[in-house]
């Protein structure tokens, strides 16, 4: 297939989209990108949307930092995801039902994955530092079916590791998190230390 490239601002239409219990406005990229996804999806009828630049969407009031805009766009309601190297492996120690082998990063689909922590410490995190970048501990991330999709093939295996994970660890595999507004623009990059700076 070829490359798809569309502008990194392009206005069009906007239109409603939904991401769990959110809608609200996006803007449609064009009928040229929509062929592209559908054929690559290979699902008829698919559209790609980009987030307005006049419309921020905000975390649920539970999970607000004080004082930080509290923005997130199309992810399901926090925008980063952390995972250490360490809990992946608790988890592939721990379940033993693997019919199709150990469940790799790609079930848990994490922003941030690090190494050189113990297991399922990120969920005592409240505070952290990655370079020069500050986030803030949101919530723990309760796990859904998704984890249970095969990567490669796409479709949905047995009920692993979701179902051991509710009954070991309350299903929570990650924690949620939300960048700070000064290192909004930042890099995070391959590498760099984390440090911890408060604990929950």
């Amino acid at each position: 297939m070829d490359q798809l490239k569309i502008p990194l601002h392009i206005d069009g239409k906007t239109v409603q989209s939904t991401v769990w219990k959110y809608t609200g406005p996006s803007v449609d990229q064009g009928d040229a990108a929509a062929e592209w996804v559908s054929k690559f999806l290979e699902v008829e009828g698919c559209r790609l949307v980009r987030l307005p630049a006049f419309h921020k969407r905000q975390i649920e009031d539970p999970f607000k930092i004080k004082g930080e805009p509290n923005t997130v766009s199309y992810a399901d309601g926090h925008p980063y995801l952390i995972i250490s190297e360490a809990t992946l492996d608790w988890v592939n120690e721990v379940i033993k039902d693997k019919p199709h082998g150990d469940f790799d990063v790609r079930r848990f689909r994490p922003n941030l994955l690090v190494k050189d922590v113990g297991a399922r410490d990120e969920q005592t995190w409240k505070e952290i530092k990655i370079g020069d970048n500050t986030f803030y501990a949101t919530k723990s991330c309760t796990r859904c079916k998704v984890t249970t999709v095969l990567p490669d093939e796409g479709k949905f295996g047995n009920n692993q590791p979701l179902e051991d994970l509710t009954k070991l660890n309350k299903g929570i595999c990650g924690q949620h998190l939300l960048a700070q507004s000064e290192s909004y623009g930042r890099v995070v990059a391959v590498g760099q230390p984390l440090s911890v700076v408060k604990l929950s």
